[in-house]
């Protein structure tokens, strides 16, 4: 949900190899890749999926 803070531990469920963190965040950068794509836009760091510091994720609407 927009907003919503989503911890690492429910998303590290999710990914794979031994560094969990970093495979979330190849997986999160690739989101946003194709998700640009589909809009003719490409994402910043601060953009759409956004990592909170040592607690998560958080989906925010994109900006015009």
């Amino acid at each position: 949900s927009e907003g919503e803070l989503v911890p690492f531990s429910r998303l590290e469920r999710f990914s794979d190899g031994e560094d969990s963190r970093a495979s979330l965040r190849v997986r999160i950068r690739e989101l946003k890749v194709s998700l640009g794509r589909a809009v003719s836009r490409e994402f910043g760091a601060t953009e759409l999926i956004i990592n909170v510091r040592n607690r998560g994720y958080r989906l925010v609407p994109p900006t015009d």
